[in-house]
């Protein structure tokens, strides 16, 4: 599957984690998920004492609900295929290494532009040029990215013709 695919697919994309002997499979969240989500921890959070309403505690938090919620199937249903209660039960150098490859998985579906290579916008250049239709899919973000690099290629281009 190529980068535009990925990248159409969105929330419905998925991506495996592997920890010990299991494998869970992950998808990025929908921002409803990611606002639902920032909600639930600061609830949590203002039910602890005050001395455990710290940073770590909000990570660790935070981490276990994220990767609950991308277990699911789908954005509003709630069928994890991981429970909080198991993640729970990580070592704390597991749980950041599961958080950290969500983060991974995540970027890789849906790339920050700004971080991707030139030979990445290329490919990705080259795969919007073969399938047009596929920018009516792209979000906002993606399509001010796709004409910024192109507009700055075309002046790199001008510039060295002259």
């Amino acid at each position: 599957m190529d980068q535009i695919d990925l990248m159409r697919m969105g929330v419905m994309s998925r991506f495996p984690i592997r920890l010990r002997d299991w494998e869970i499979w992950l998808r990025p969240l929908a921002i409803s998920e990611t606002i639902q989500l920032a909600a639930e921890v600061a609830e949590e959070i203002s039910r602890k004492p005050q001395f455990a309403r710290n940073s770590i505690t909000e990570h660790v938090i935070f981490s276990i609900k994220t990767i609950a919620m991308a277990s699911t199937s789908k954005p509003g249903v709630c069928d994890p295929k991981i429970t909080e209660f198991v993640l729970q039960s990580l070592t704390a150098d597991e749980l950041h290494f599961v958080f950290k490859e969500y983060c991974v998985g995540v970027d890789r579906i849906n790339p920050s532009l700004e971080k991707l290579t030139q030979e990445q916008l290329d490919e990705l250049v080259r795969v919007t040029k073969k399938n047009t239709s596929a920018l009516i899919e792209l979000s906002f973000k993606e399509l001010v990215g796709l004409a910024t690099y192109l507009l700055e290629s075309s002046q790199r281009v001008s510039a060295s013709g002259m």
